[in-house]
């Protein structure tokens, strides 16, 4: 039985061809050796970020125990947002030790979520460098992440293909594959993306199910380090440092390569569910008939 790799596959400076052939598995990937050349890796230090972001104020979410909502980086709901300067800011992220003391002694936690750096971060864009093996035609978004230590939001996965990089601090990781979907209980917040279950302490009562989830990859994401996650693969992330600092990038493709087909695919057959769903149990079966079929076409 072969058995499931408990951490990423590990890259040193690849070339396109080496990385888009992982990609093309499917295959998470532990990066090294690109990062530590951009200017953010030595430039963002809090004097300097200070410096240049001086005055200027942000929408911040904050969350007693860490936890963050899967929909609080888009700002779709209000928990505990406030309006404060980068200033501010990084004074609230440096009140809490880096020791373990629990939430409750440690006081609220406070994390700037999926920030597009384009529209928040104008200023830092000349330090933040890209992925000479990937095409930067097709970058979709760049976000700029800033927390305190113990932030996280819910478990989840993204359609694109993703690169976490690690500016600063460390954070821990857990990834599961796709194939362990059914085991995840997704819908969180009614969204097809997000779980349920919380993996660092599940509810096994609510959600048996997750008993069986298995392919589990836990390893901690280093300062300087660079995270190729594949489309579908769900992740739970924490910060384990104070003015944590992360940046990914989201391409509009799929597994390396374009991900329009595989969108339109999978909306149709979203749409075929949701109408099969009315349909009388004799027309129902010929769907189910007709599904297989095509299943076992392809």
């Amino acid at each position: 039985m072969e058995m499931t790799p408990t951490k990423p596959r590990e890259l040193h400076d690849p070339g396109r061809d080496e990385f888009l052939a992982c990609a093309r598995e499917g295959s998470p990937a532990l990066i090294h050796g690109v990062v530590s050349a951009w200017p953010c890796s030595r430039l963002w230090s809090d004097a300097y970020l200070r410096d240049r972001l001086h005055g200027r104020k942000f929408l911040v979410n904050e969350s007693p125990d860490g936890l963050f909502g899967i929909q609080s980086s888009r700002m779709l709901d209000s928990q505990g947002l406030c309006h404060i300067s980068f200033d501010e800011f990084l004074d609230r992220v440096h009140t809490c030790g880096d020791g373990d003391e629990p939430p409750a002694e440690r006081g609220p936690v406070f994390y700037m979520q999926q920030k597009p750096a384009a529209e928040t971060f104008p200023e830092l864009l000349p330090d933040v460098g890209h992925a000479s093996f990937v095409d930067l035609a097709t970058l979709s978004q760049l976000n700029i992440w800033i927390g305190q230590r113990g932030s996280r939001i819910p478990m989840h996965y993204d359609s694109f293909d993703n690169l976490l990089v690690q500016v600063r601090g460390r954070k821990s990781v857990r990834l599961y594959p796709p194939s362990q979907t059914p085991y995840l209980y997704p819908g969180l917040d009614g969204v097809d993306f997000a779980s349920h279950v919380d993996p660092e302490q599940p509810d096994l009562q609510r959600y048996p199910l997750f008993a069986r989830a298995a392919g589990a990859m836990d390893f901690t994401l280093e300062t300087g380090e660079m995270l190729y996650l594949p489309p579908f693969w769900w992740h739970s992330i924490r910060a384990l440092s104070n003015a944590n600092i992360s940046i990914n990038y989201w391409y509009d493709t799929a597994f390396g390569l374009p991900r329009q087909p595989l969108q339109q695919a999978r909306d149709l057959l979203r749409l075929t569910l949701s109408q099969s769903k009315a349909l009388p149990p004799v027309q129902l079966d010929v769907m189910r008939a007709m599904l297989r079929q095509a299943a076992d076409f392809t």
